[in-house]
């Protein structure tokens, strides 16, 4: 039975790996870590995504300003 309250991304799939699990289906349907392909793999959740973008552009913001 699927929740209705959870919102899923056609444009991204999840592997199998624990970290970095997030993939966009344009760059590539295989994972080489877990080795799993996405056509056997769940679309990402929205949420997910969001959160491991903002985690993304925080750690270049930081980057950017210790470099400074």
């Amino acid at each position: 039975m699927k929740n209705k309250n959870i919102k899923t991304n056609e444009n991204y799939w999840d592997c199998e790996c624990e970290i970095n699990y997030i993939h966009n289906k344009k760059k590539g349907n295989y994972c080489p870590i877990c080795k799993t392909f996405e056509e056997d793999q769940p679309d990402s959740r929205q949420i997910e995504i969001n959160k491991s973008y903002n985690s993304q552009e925080d750690n270049t913001i930081f980057l950017y300003l210790r470099k400074r």
